[in-house]
Parts: structure tokens; sequence; C-alpha cells
């Protein structure tokens, strides 16, 4: 959804621009988003009311519905970069999640439905070259095997400023409004987003400034968000820096002393990882992974001594996506506002106390691998 809502603002003849994304044609129908993330790819198909909109407002997008009521959408794992150096898994990749939207969107709008694939941080990880291998081969299969509106451009890597600023936007459209501040975190990355009041004192590069609105219309405006990314501090390696590279096997264990560990000597090598329930010892290692002591240079700082402009919590509201979402949902935590006491006592109670086997018997949504990051 955040890059298509970012992909229709652009109609609206923004001051930001966009390093993919192009105007509107008003007999656009539909349109279709591959977000490929680090984990994973998603195709949204979305349907388009441009005609319809009020003058001067941002189109009526939505999710397309197939025949059952239920929404146009798939997601292929693993995420696209995992295949660097084996390009040619790319071709089937993309082709499967292509063919959804090919199958449900009249092959009379095809050439009009514009197409866009989007990559974030776990593209952001590879090299130059191996990103070129993956998007080479992409370009390619689209070209040859479909006939939707596409041009090179359309698939490319996308910064961490812009993927945080796709969040803001996706965020306050979805609640009708251009006001609330956004925290998104996914596989390798994480964003923040808020508007600042135009006095403010900040630095360019940590600023996007655009305007949404027709011109001489009423509804146009200007806006001014603080935007930042932090890559590699998603929650599928939070302790991976950019520019590390390191070769490891089953007796090579890097063991937090929050942690205790024992290998299987039969079978198929396996790590057990079991909680200490040390949840103080571990808030103060995540202090230090965040780099909270480090200079500021200019404050107050987020982490890692980078500026972050203060915020009014008083006017501005706060809504977190993605993983933040995914880690409150499965620790129970039902109430829509966020509680930090609430989420400290939820987090010893649930899961610091438990074995990982017994949390994997709790949760058995929870894909196995995955069920040390929540204790993390």
């Amino acid at each position: 959804m955040l890059l298509a809502v970012y992909w229709c603002l652009t109609h609206f003849q923004t001051s930001t621009a966009s390093p993919v994304l192009t105007s509107l044609s008003l007999g656009s129908n539909y349109a279709i988003v591959v977000d490929a993330g680090s984990s994973g790819s998603r195709i949204f198909v979305y349907c388009v009311e441009a005609e319809n909109s009020p003058p001067g407002e941002i189109p009526i997008i939505t999710l397309c519905q197939d025949a059952e009521g239920k929404p146009v959408v798939k997601k292929k794992t693993p995420g696209i970069s995992s295949f660097a150096g084996k390009v040619s898994e790319v071709k089937p990749y993309i082709s499967d999640l292509i063919q959804l939207a090919a199958d449900y969107i009249p092959a009379t709008a095809h050439s009009s439905t514009p197409l866009y694939i989007l990559a974030t941080a776990g593209m952001r990880l590879l090299t130059e070259v191996q990103q070129n291998a993956i998007w080479t081969t992409v370009r390619h299969t689209i070209k040859t095997k479909f006939d939707f509106n596409f041009e090179d451009t359309w698939a490319q890597t996308v910064s961490g400023l812009y993927e945080a600023l796709f969040g803001w936007t996706t965020v306050n459209y979805l609640l009708g409004k251009l006001s609330v501040g956004m925290l998104d975190m996914g596989g390798a990355s994480m964003q923040i987003a808020y508007e600042v009041p135009t006095k403010a004192v900040v630095s360019d590069d940590l600023i996007m400034n655009f305007t949404v609105g027709k011109v001489n219309t009423t509804s146009r405006r200007n806006y001014r968000v603080y935007v930042m990314t932090f890559l590699s501090y998603g929650t599928h390696d939070p302790c991976l820096q950019l520019g590390r590279e390191t070769s490891l096997t089953s007796d090579d264990l890097i063991i937090s002393r929050s942690l205790s560990a024992t290998r299987q000597a039969s079978g198929i090598p396996a790590v057990v990882f079991q909680g200490t329930g040390n949840l103080t010892l571990c808030l103060a290692y995540q202090k230090v992974l965040l780099k909270k002591d480090s200079p500021c240079p200019r404050a107050p700082c987020s982490m890692n001594g980078v500026h972050q402009p203060p915020i009014d919590f008083q006017k501005v509201k706060f809504y977190a996506m993605s993983e933040y979402w995914y880690t409150s949902a499965d620790l129970a935590n039902r109430v829509n506002t966020y509680d930090f006491f609430q989420f400290k006592n939820l987090a010893m109670a649930l899961y610091l106390q438990l074995r990982v086997i017994s949390l994997m018997r709790l949760t058995p949504n929870l894909i196995n691998v995955l069920a040390w990051i929540y204790v993390f």
C-alpha cells in the first residue's frame, strides 16, 4: 500500500521528485506494486478511481478484491535479495508473482496498467553488481512475458529515506489526514518519519519538502517531513552492521551472556537457545547495540549519534507498523495505545521466563527460526 499511495500522490505535482514514480494516467483503472522486502516479496493489485475522486483531491485507491471478496495480494518467500549469485531463479520467482495480476486484470487494460517493483533494505545490503544482475533479469522477464505499462526505472532499489517517506504518506493517507508520525521496522532496516514545524532548524539532508495538491486548489499544501532510516537494524539482522563480512560454521557460536546454548551432536546440526529471563541485561545490551552513548554532534539524537528534531508528543501521534505490530500482537498486547511499562510486563511474563521450545508451543503460528527474535 505504501508504494502505491505515494505513486498516486505524484499525479498531484509534488515538489519532491520521486526516483521511480511518474504521473498517474486518468485512464488507468488499476495499478500493480511489488514490495520486494528482505523477507519476501508481496504483489498488490490496486483499483484506482481517479476520475471519480473529488477535484484536486488524492485519487481513491483501494486493494482490488477477487470474486470471493479477498484482496488481490500474494506473497512469495524468500526475499528477492536472496537470489544474489543465483539469478537463474529470479525469472520463475517474479513471473509467478506478476501472473496474479495478469489473471485478475482484464487483458484490454494491461497496457494502461503501471507496474512497479521496488526493493528495500534487503537489496540495499547487496553490492551494486549483485543488485544489477537481479534487476536485469527482473526487467527482461517483465518485458518479454507481460504487456503491462512498465519502464526499466520502475524496477529498482529505493533508498531508505524514500522508504520512510512512503510509510509516512501511507499511514496518513489511510487515516485521511497528513499529520501523524510513522515508525516502521522491516527485516533489514527501520524507519521513522514525521512532520516538523516550518521554523524548526533541521539539516536539509534530513528533511523532505514536498507539495500535495493540484495547482490553484484549496487542497494544495506544503509538507516538511523528517525522514531517517537505519540499515541493518531490522528484525532479522539486528547485530549485522553494514560492511561487516564473516563466515561462520556451527562451531562458531556467538553467544550473548544473557543466553545459554547447547548444540546437538547427532542428526542435523542444530543450536538451541534458551533465554535466561534477564530482561534488565537484555535491555542493557540493546542500549549498546543502538549506540545510545555515541557522541551527539547536534542534540537531540535518537541513536548512533543521529540528530532527530524534538517531538511534541502532546501534538504528534505516532503509528508503528510491520514488525512493531507483529511483535506487539504476539505478546498478546491488544491495547491500541502503546504503553512501555505494560509492554515490558508482558514481555517478562510471556516470553523471557519461557524456554524457546515452550514459546513455540505457546504461539504455534510463529515460524520456528524467528522465535528467538521476540526474545531479543
